[in-house]
């Protein structure tokens, strides 16, 4: 078997769309040769190295516009990519999808990955937009407008894709396509995290922070619920990891505050974690930094959107809130509980051998391509509901 991915993240990138991506594309691999196109962000490096996994590989950057995108990737298609009749051809995301549909031959299937129309909803319950900036009426009337868009392609890939995929039950219940797979969200576990021995109390975020989500949760941290924590453990320091925002990166010059920028390696930055922290507002993709967190015992603070998708209980895995004071207070309970910390940190790394280790999506894989390739009748699909 034959398989293209027309992806737009990295598979060897070192945050949770790319460790997705990066399982996803092992597991094809596991099936047969696979080959890449891949859209990468304007700040990517030009020489990064591709996974060897991967037969061939084709890179353009990404204008994150649909149409330009497809112009470009259509112009600058090499001919083994035009001339191979691939068995699958794998999206990575529905914008992806709007972008290659057709170039290439092939059965396809559509990983939704991020719920645009979902996101848009949560930031319309925020109340601003993506850069920060207030809602106005005619911007609320715009996201409305967008969301209805976002919703009806759900519809079209449900009904064009020979299998659509979602990273969680939640998703997948969340529309009740016919011809749906979950392939979970893993965590690819490598080595083990020696803990710094550090007298002060250390609170991680890490995420691609010039993704506005990921932004919007490093800036809400750092401006209201550390500032809370602080007032109660002073000496508290926070640890932002990953590409930053122009916002983000401002925020190295507090000095409690370290702005670390991309990494190669995550460990010697969660051995410094005494909490990872992740107050995310607006999602609607990965977690995988929560499962990172998970395998290497580190205890864990988020939001309900934060965990959405993940099978775990509050004050068991994890301690959920939604306001700046409840997670403020959820931290401190943390930071000065360690041994209920620890306990909390176990029973997640339970969970996690339990549920999230990188086999479990490798065999959700191969149902999707047994579905996609067997031909099998895709049932109707009914519109998408979104709560």
């Amino acid at each position: 078997m034959r398989t293209l991915i027309f992806g737009s993240i990295r598979p060897w990138a070192p945050f949770g769309g790319g460790m997705r991506a990066r399982s996803i594309s092992l597991a094809l691999a596991r099936l047969g040769a696979v080959d890449l196109v891949v859209l990468k962000y304007p700040t990517a490096p030009d020489d990064d190295p591709p996974l060897p996994h991967f037969d061939r590989v084709h890179a353009v950057r990404d204008r994150f516009d649909i149409a330009e995108n497809r112009k470009l990737i259509a112009e600058s298609l090499p001919p083994w990519a035009l001339e191979t009749d691939y068995d699958i051809v794998w999206f990575n995301q529905e914008r992806v999808w709007l972008t290659a549909q057709g170039l290439v031959s092939g059965r396809p299937i559509v990983d939704v990955d991020d719920l645009q129309d979902v996101v848009l909803e949560r930031w319309l319950a925020v109340g601003t937009k993506p850069d920060g900036t207030k809602l106005t009426d005619g911007d609320r009337q715009r996201m409305t407008a967008e969301i209805g868009y976002w919703r009806g392609i759900h519809q079209q890939v449900a009904d064009q894709a020979h299998a659509i995929v979602f990273s969680s039950e939640h998703d997948r219940r969340r529309f009740g396509f016919g011809n749906s797979v979950v392939v979970p969200n893993t965590y690819e576990k490598t080595g083990t995290v020696t803990k710094h021995r550090s007298f002060t109390p250390t609170i991680l975020y890490q995420g691609y922070m010039e993704w506005s989500t990921n932004e919007d949760a490093a800036l809400w941290l750092a401006e209201e619920i550390v500032p809370r924590v602080r007032q109660t453990i002073p000496d508290v320091r926070l640890l932002l990891v990953g590409a930053p925002s122009a916002r983000v990166k401002a925020l190295d010059s507090e000095a409690w505050i370290d702005v670390i920028g991309e990494v190669p390696d995550m460990h010697p930055y969660l051995a410094y974690a005494d909490l990872l922290v992740a107050p995310l507002r607006v999602a609607g993709g990965t977690r995988i930094k929560i499962l990172e967190a998970f395998a290497h015992h580190i205890p864990v603070v988020t939001t309900p959107i934060g965990a959405e998708g993940l099978d775990v209980t509050h004050g068991v895995h994890l301690l959920l809130a939604e306001q700046a004071d409840d997670l403020a207070a959820a931290c401190v309970t943390l930071l000065q509980h360690r041994d209920a910390a620890r306990q909390l940190a176990e029973h997640a790394h339970d969970l996690y051998r339990r549920a999230y280790r990188p086999e479990r999506a490798f065999a959700a894989v191969e149902d999707a391509v047994q579905l996609a390739t067997a031909g099998a009748a895709r049932l109707p699909a009914r519109p998408g509901h979104s709560g």
